[in-house]
């Protein structure tokens, strides 16, 4: 299995994104308060939905961009998923339009090999 794990160079590119980011808001707001404060003002529709074995998926739709989260899921688990989702928005946004993240499916959004 390759690794992905970003080197120390592009750790400190994406903490400097998120630093940036989280200054635009006030330090009082809770974490689902603050999610939901970026995605409004980014303009990105969070919905629920049922996605089963798959955890979230963001996605560049005609309206705009849309974050699918999983209404299995516990709560703690959907503000993980819908802030790991976030950062493939202002990291990547511009460059891809799906970002699928669940156990079966790879940083690319393709099957982890395991459809026969």
């Amino acid at each position: 299995m390759t690794s992905h794990a970003p080197d120390t160079a592009t750790k400190s590119v994406i903490r400097a994104k998120a630093e940036a980011v989280l200054a635009l808001y006030p330090a009082t707001l809770d974490r689902g308060r603050l999610l939901a404060a970026i995605c409004r003002d980014e303009g990105i529709e969070v919905l629920d939905t049922d996605l089963w074995d798959i955890r979230g998926v963001l996605r560049r739709e005609r309206r705009g961009w849309r974050i699918y989260l999983s209404r299995q899921d516990a709560e703690h688990r959907r503000l993980f998923t819908l802030a790991h989702l976030l950062g493939h928005f202002f990291l990547h946004g511009s460059t891809r339009q799906t970002f699928v993240e669940g156990p079966f499916v790879d940083a690319a959004g393709r099957d982890a090999g395991l459809s026969r």
